[in-house]
């Protein structure tokens, strides 16, 4: 179903990657802008859009060290859109109606992602060489009862017990990604919950001294996944390697994980 769709959409021009990584392509979007004469300021967020009250246009951004920036045209921002709205210009400036569509904005679900250092080529459980051979591959039964149950996890806030992985194999793609014999995966775990309010196994100890804060309250929600993600991956890691890649485990150097 879902690699259905994504072959849809990538029909026509293919599924592209960028050469030495994705960090590339932002560099060279900046490198462009300042060949146009652009200026780029990194270290410092914005914390407020400055609106003129008599047209209700921005004139400026104020950055969070104090410093105002006047602009010539416009303001563009990819912040999200409660953010944007009730933080950084005012919902002074919104109509009611606009208002009260913001605070029904519902946020989507969660992405985890993994970054896998491997010694060697890794080996899917299947008699096919075309899984090796793409840039994606999509970790999941073949079953909608199956995404159904990571959705319903995801939204009552668990962490989904066998979650569907979307793998990159970024070095089969890309052999500059990695040293000679070595091989790069990225995995994105989508369906997962970015506040997490239960947790799927009570018998490890860490996952248990955290539910036992959360039970402290039946609608606490719990958000530092500083503990958790290392751990969770692991879990992830074990799925993997029992029904889909059967030597993720023993190619393993080194894991990376961001969390929600």
């Amino acid at each position: 179903n879902l690699a259905y769709l994504f072959s849809v959409l990538v029909q026509d021009d293919g599924n592209n990657v960028v050469k030495g990584g994705m960090i590339n392509l932002p560099l060279a979007l900046s490198r462009y802008l300042q060949t146009r004469g652009g200026r780029i300021i990194t270290g410092s967020s914005v914390s407020k859009i400055i609106v003129n009250n008599k047209d209700r246009k921005a004139i400026g951004v104020i950055l969070d060290n104090g410093r105002e920036i006047g602009i010539r045209r416009l303001v563009v921002s990819s912040i999200d859109p409660i953010t944007l709205a009730f933080n950084m210009i005012g919902q002074e400036y919104f109509d009611s109606s606009t208002i009260q569509n913001l605070k029904r904005y519902e946020w989507g679900d969660a992405i985890l992602t993994m970054y896998l250092a491997l010694d060697s080529q890794m080996r899917y459980n299947i008699s096919s060489s075309d899984a090796l051979q793409s840039a994606h591959v999509h970790l999941s039964e073949p079953s909608l009862d199956y995404f159904a149950k990571v959705f319903y996890e995801c939204r009552s806030g668990k962490l989904p017990s066998e979650p569907f992985a979307i793998v990159s194999n970024d070095s089969i793609a890309d052999p500059s990604r990695a040293p000679t014999g070595m091989h790069l995966m990225k995995l994105l775990l989508p369906g997962i919950p970015y506040k997490i309010k239960h947790y799927h196994t009570e018998e490890d100890n860490t996952m248990k001294r955290h539910l036992d804060q959360i039970k402290k309250g039946d609608n606490h929600e719990y958000n530092d996944w500083s503990e958790i993600k290392n751990e969770y991956s692991e879990k992830v890691i074990d799925m993997i390697s029992e029904k889909y890649i059967s030597n993720l485990k023993s190619i393993l150097r080194k894991k990376v994980v961001y969390s929600p």
